[in-house]
């Protein structure tokens, strides 16, 4: 729907909405990051199995923040247990499966840049030389690592996958969101997620970078202040949905 009718990306409002809930809710969202943060971080200890439960415990905390801020939004009071709520019965599994195919779709993009590496094979030997050479701390040729750049059609390829990483994961930052609150399926919501994206892109672009932004300059204060930045991202997710998909501009 938002797709058919067009919408207007009111960037400062959605952005002073985000600040507008954190504020409001900020004791709920630093300790519900607290708690995402920890069990994640205890969670990677685990022997053989810390490395996958990443996989499985992030899609659900991403919808516990979302789900905090649509309750916030709406005028309850959530609170910091609500981080759980992400992982309950079918908004968890559309939410591990978008999460799993948006994982797919970055490692199909990898897979594509295999033929380039080959075809690259002794550029790369000389970049994995250099490397090998100051790891063993030897004095490696830093003409070798300039060689390897200064030519022109690597230097391209690199610069068109990273504009092609950036495309695909600024186009999908709606999609775990649509997940979360639509009843639609994983690959509907990637889709709408493209949709809705590619009518503001660039506007997108500010928005998420601006956020992320944000929420790194936590770690300045001795990472203490990333409990509070953390959620920023999440909220400016959830904004950016639902004010689009009701099709308002709201000013706080």
């Amino acid at each position: 729907e938002a797709e058919r009718r067009g919408y207007r990306f009111a960037f400062d409002s959605y952005f002073n909405q985000v600040i507008h809930l954190m504020k409001n809710n900020l004791g709920t969202y630093v300790l519900a990051a607290l708690i995402s943060l920890s069990i994640s971080i205890f969670s990677s200890f685990i022997p053989f199995i810390g490395s996958f439960l990443g996989l499985f415990l992030a899609p659900g905390f991403y919808a516990g923040f979302v789900l905090i801020s649509k309750k916030a939004a709406d005028g309850d009071r959530p609170e910091a247990g609500d981080i759980f709520s992400g992982f309950k019965g079918k908004v968890y599994g559309r939410v591990l499966v978008t999460y799993l195919l948006i994982l797919l779709i970055a490692m199909c993009c990898l897979i594509l840049a295999v033929p380039i590496v080959i075809a690259s094979g002794p550029d790369i030997a000389v970049i994995t030389e250099f490397f090998e050479d100051a790891v063993r701390g030897g004095q490696p040729d830093p003409d070798m690592f300039l060689d390897f750049f200064a030519r022109p059609q690597l230097l391209w390829l690199m610069i068109l996958g990273l504009f092609a990483f950036v495309y695909i994961s600024v186009s999908l930052c709606l999609a775990m969101t649509f997940a979360t609150l639509h009843s639609s399926g994983p690959a509907e919501a990637i889709r709408n997620s493209f949709r809705i994206v590619r009518k503001s892109w660039w506007w997108f672009l500010a928005y998420t970078w601006l956020l992320s932004i944000c929420a790194s300059l936590g770690i300045i204060a001795l990472c203490i202040g990333f409990f509070v930045t953390y959620p920023l991202p999440f909220i400016g997710s959830f904004v950016a949905f639902d004010q689009i998909m009701k099709g308002k501009n709201p000013k706080y």
